[in-house]
Protein backbone atom coordinates (compact mmCIF):
# COMPACT_ATOMS: atom_id res chain seq x y z
CA UNK A 1 0.00 0.00 0.00
CA UNK A 2 2.83 2.40 0.86
CA UNK A 3 4.53 1.70 -2.51
CA UNK A 4 1.33 2.70 -4.34
CA UNK A 5 1.15 5.97 -2.45
CA UNK A 6 4.76 6.75 -3.38
CA UNK A 7 4.06 5.96 -7.05
CA UNK A 8 0.98 8.23 -7.06
CA UNK A 9 3.18 11.08 -5.87
CA UNK A 10 5.39 10.57 -8.95
CA UNK A 11 2.44 10.64 -11.39
CA UNK A 12 2.49 14.44 -11.97
CA UNK A 13 6.23 14.26 -12.71
CA UNK A 14 5.77 11.39 -15.18
CA UNK A 15 2.87 13.14 -16.96
CA UNK A 16 4.58 16.54 -17.08
CA UNK A 17 4.30 17.94 -20.61
CA UNK A 18 1.74 15.28 -21.61
CA UNK A 19 -1.42 17.31 -21.10
CA UNK A 20 -3.22 15.39 -23.84
CA UNK A 21 -2.84 11.96 -22.21
CA UNK A 22 -6.58 11.87 -21.40
CA UNK A 23 -7.67 13.04 -24.86
CA UNK A 24 -9.31 10.53 -27.23
CA UNK A 25 -7.17 9.47 -30.17
CA UNK A 26 -7.92 8.46 -33.72
CA UNK A 27 -8.43 4.78 -34.39
CA UNK A 28 -5.05 3.09 -34.88
CA UNK A 29 -3.15 6.40 -34.55
CA UNK A 30 -2.53 6.96 -30.85
CA UNK A 31 -0.24 9.94 -31.52
CA UNK A 32 -3.09 11.92 -33.15
CA UNK A 33 -5.21 13.03 -30.18
CA UNK A 34 -8.19 15.39 -30.26
CA UNK A 35 -8.74 17.23 -26.99
CA UNK A 36 -11.80 19.30 -27.96
CA UNK A 37 -15.03 17.84 -29.36
CA UNK A 38 -17.96 19.95 -30.59
CA UNK A 39 -21.63 19.06 -30.53
CA UNK A 40 -24.32 20.42 -32.88
CA UNK A 41 -23.85 24.06 -33.94
CA UNK A 42 -27.17 25.93 -33.80
CA UNK A 43 -27.30 28.97 -36.07
CA UNK A 44 -30.29 31.34 -36.15
CA UNK A 45 -29.88 33.74 -39.09
CA UNK A 46 -31.84 37.00 -39.42
CA UNK A 47 -31.54 39.90 -41.88
CA UNK A 48 -29.52 42.12 -39.46
CA UNK A 49 -27.39 39.35 -37.94
CA UNK A 50 -27.29 35.86 -36.51
CA UNK A 51 -26.88 34.11 -33.19
CA UNK A 52 -25.16 30.79 -32.60
CA UNK A 53 -24.60 28.32 -29.79
CA UNK A 54 -22.54 25.15 -29.47
CA UNK A 55 -21.59 22.77 -26.67
CA UNK A 56 -17.93 21.64 -26.46
CA UNK A 57 -16.31 18.84 -24.44
CA UNK A 58 -12.66 19.69 -23.74
CA UNK A 59 -10.33 17.02 -22.29
CA UNK A 60 -7.26 19.28 -21.97
CA UNK A 61 -6.83 23.04 -22.39
CA UNK A 62 -7.35 23.72 -26.09
CA UNK A 63 -7.86 26.39 -28.71
CA UNK A 64 -11.36 26.06 -30.17
CA UNK A 65 -12.31 27.47 -33.58
CA UNK A 66 -15.49 29.53 -33.78
CA UNK A 67 -17.80 30.02 -36.73
CA UNK A 68 -17.01 33.11 -38.78
CA UNK A 69 -13.88 34.68 -40.21
CA UNK A 70 -12.23 38.07 -40.58
CA UNK A 71 -15.12 39.38 -42.69
CA UNK A 72 -17.88 37.99 -40.44
CA UNK A 73 -16.32 38.24 -36.99
CA UNK A 74 -18.19 36.52 -34.11
CA UNK A 75 -19.12 39.04 -31.40
CA UNK A 76 -20.35 39.05 -27.80
CA UNK A 77 -18.92 35.59 -27.16
CA UNK A 78 -20.17 34.04 -23.93
CA UNK A 79 -18.68 30.82 -22.53
CA UNK A 80 -20.65 29.27 -19.65
CA UNK A 81 -22.41 32.61 -19.04
CA UNK A 82 -19.12 34.57 -18.88
CA UNK A 83 -17.62 36.86 -21.55
CA UNK A 84 -14.72 35.40 -23.54
CA UNK A 85 -11.95 36.93 -25.64
CA UNK A 86 -11.79 35.98 -29.33
CA UNK A 87 -8.43 35.97 -31.08
CA UNK A 88 -7.37 35.47 -34.66
CA UNK A 89 -4.81 32.81 -35.58
CA UNK A 90 -3.93 32.37 -39.27
CA UNK A 91 -7.23 33.93 -40.37
CA UNK A 92 -9.33 31.77 -38.04
CA UNK A 93 -11.36 33.02 -35.06
CA UNK A 94 -10.54 31.08 -31.88
CA UNK A 95 -10.93 31.05 -28.11
CA UNK A 96 -8.97 29.13 -25.52
CA UNK A 97 -10.94 26.78 -23.27
CA UNK A 98 -9.87 24.91 -20.13
CA UNK A 99 -10.73 21.27 -19.48
CA UNK A 100 -14.47 20.65 -19.01
CA UNK A 101 -17.85 21.11 -20.68
CA UNK A 102 -18.49 24.51 -22.24
CA UNK A 103 -21.55 26.20 -23.73
CA UNK A 104 -20.45 28.83 -26.28
CA UNK A 105 -22.83 31.50 -27.51
CA UNK A 106 -22.27 34.48 -29.79
CA UNK A 107 -23.70 36.73 -32.48
CA UNK A 108 -22.88 38.11 -35.90
CA UNK A 109 -23.90 41.59 -36.97
CA UNK A 110 -24.28 42.53 -40.64
CA UNK A 111 -26.31 44.83 -42.91
CA UNK A 112 -27.64 41.94 -44.98
CA UNK A 113 -27.36 38.17 -44.89
CA UNK A 114 -24.01 37.18 -46.44
CA UNK A 115 -23.83 34.61 -49.19
CA UNK A 116 -22.03 32.16 -46.87
CA UNK A 117 -20.41 31.90 -43.47
CA UNK A 118 -17.29 29.90 -42.64
CA UNK A 119 -17.60 27.09 -40.09
CA UNK A 120 -14.79 25.22 -38.32
CA UNK A 121 -13.70 21.97 -39.96
CA UNK A 122 -14.39 20.18 -36.67
CA UNK A 123 -18.10 21.03 -36.89
CA UNK A 124 -20.00 18.26 -38.61
CA UNK A 125 -23.56 18.79 -37.38
CA UNK A 126 -25.36 22.06 -38.05
CA UNK A 127 -28.89 23.16 -37.17
CA UNK A 128 -29.71 26.24 -39.30
CA UNK A 129 -32.75 28.47 -39.45
CA UNK A 130 -33.07 31.55 -41.67
CA UNK A 131 -35.79 34.07 -40.73
CA UNK A 132 -37.34 31.47 -38.36
CA UNK A 133 -37.49 28.89 -41.18
CA UNK A 134 -35.56 25.68 -40.48
CA UNK A 135 -33.27 24.62 -43.32
CA UNK A 136 -33.64 20.83 -43.51
CA UNK A 137 -30.55 20.22 -45.64
CA UNK A 138 -28.10 23.11 -45.29
CA UNK A 139 -25.41 23.27 -47.94
CA UNK A 140 -22.12 22.80 -46.11
CA UNK A 141 -19.06 22.41 -48.31
CA UNK A 142 -15.85 20.58 -47.41
CA UNK A 143 -13.97 23.92 -47.19
CA UNK A 144 -16.26 24.95 -44.29
CA UNK A 145 -18.58 27.25 -46.22
CA UNK A 146 -22.18 27.14 -45.04
CA UNK A 147 -24.29 28.77 -47.76
CA UNK A 148 -26.94 31.15 -46.40
CA UNK A 149 -28.21 32.67 -49.64
CA UNK A 150 -31.57 31.04 -50.45
CA UNK A 151 -30.66 30.64 -54.12
CA UNK A 152 -27.70 28.46 -53.08
CA UNK A 153 -29.52 26.22 -50.61
CA UNK A 154 -31.18 23.04 -51.83
CA UNK A 155 -34.97 23.16 -52.08
CA UNK A 156 -37.20 20.50 -50.61
CA UNK A 157 -37.57 19.07 -54.14
CA UNK A 158 -33.81 18.50 -54.44
CA UNK A 159 -32.77 14.88 -54.16
CA UNK A 160 -30.17 14.54 -51.45
CA UNK A 161 -27.04 12.46 -51.89
CA UNK A 162 -27.14 10.80 -48.48
CA UNK A 163 -26.81 7.31 -47.13
CA UNK A 164 -27.65 5.90 -43.71
CA UNK A 165 -25.83 2.77 -42.64
CA UNK A 166 -26.27 0.67 -39.50
CA UNK A 167 -23.24 -1.47 -38.64
CA UNK A 168 -23.49 -4.45 -36.32
CA UNK A 169 -20.48 -6.47 -35.27
CA UNK A 170 -20.08 -9.76 -33.51
CA UNK A 171 -16.97 -10.02 -31.37
CA UNK A 172 -15.84 -13.38 -30.01
CA UNK A 173 -13.65 -12.78 -26.97
CA UNK A 174 -11.13 -15.54 -27.50
CA UNK A 175 -7.45 -15.89 -28.30
CA UNK A 176 -7.09 -14.76 -31.01
CA UNK A 177 -10.10 -12.41 -30.98
CA UNK A 178 -12.57 -12.92 -33.85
Amino acid sequence: LNGRTELKKLLPLVLQGKDDVHCPFQYRISDNRHCAWPEVLSLDVQYQGASFSQQWIVYAESWVTLPGDLKNWPQDIIVNNKPAVVTEKRGVTQIQLPKGNHQIEGVFIWNEIPEFITLPSSTGLVDVSIDKKKIEFPRLESNGRLWLNETNTPSSATIEDRLQVDVFRRVIDDVPMH
